[in-house]
């Protein structure tokens, strides 16, 4: 889980539905220290969001138009016809350095 990713997601100063909202949060909680990108299959999606199988491909649809993620669908490589979990890349997480908040410098030796 990443602190990060999910400050962010939460932090997120845009009109987004509620269903926007659950489905940030949760990829973003399955993001690995600083990357940008997770795998969880849909199953658990649905699981951890409470959406149901229509509404999460709709939210999903909607974030990705509105270039928030990315989703890049992978096969299985054993069985061709066999969808494996998609990869989301969070590109909300890209202006990060810029938008973090820079820190003040004191010298504790001038106080």
């Amino acid at each position: 889980m990443s602190g990060k990713a999910m400050w962010q997601a939460i932090a997120l100063d845009l009109p987004l539905t509620s269903n926007e909202r659950v489905v940030l949060s949760t990829l973003a909680f399955y993001v690995r220290g600083d990357d940008k990108f997770c795998s969880p299959g849909k199953d658990k999606l649905r699981a951890k969001t409470g959406l149901s199988h229509h509404y999460l491909d709709q939210t999903l649809g909607l974030l990705q138009r509105d270039g928030l993620i990315e989703i890049k669908h992978r096969r299985d490589p054993h069985n061709k016809w066999k969808n494996s979990s998609s990869v989301y890349t969070l590109l909300f997480m890209e202006d990060w350095e810029k938008q973090k908040p820079k820190e003040k410098e004191y010298d504790i030796y001038a106080l």
